[in-house]
């Protein structure tokens, strides 16, 4: 498993992973196995979880009803999104 490091070394980086991902508003996940956590879905199914962010206070929710929602539908993107590079070459 890879450890998630903030500094960067790449000659063309303009900025690190973290700076980017918060720039973006994109959430990040570490400290984990990842693998295994996807492993553990792929071979029981839908789990109650969530992602916490450090200092928010954990709240439950027992009125979501897990089984009649379809996740995939509501945070899957509609249409095809084309990512381009703003470095020549």
């Amino acid at each position: 498993m890879a450890d998630y490091s903030k500094a960067y070394s790449h000659w063309d980086a303009e900025e690190s992973l973290d700076e980017w991902l918060r720039r973006e508003g994109i959430p990040a996940i570490t400290g984990i196995d990842t693998r295994a956590l996807t492993q553990l879905l792929r071979e029981r199914g839908v789990m109650r979880g969530r992602i916490v962010p450090e200092g928010v206070p954990d709240a439950p929710d027992e009125e979501s009803d897990y089984g009649s929602r379809n996740f995939a539908a509501e945070v899957s993107c509609r249409e095809p999104i084309l990512y381009t590079s703003t470095h020549p070459g």
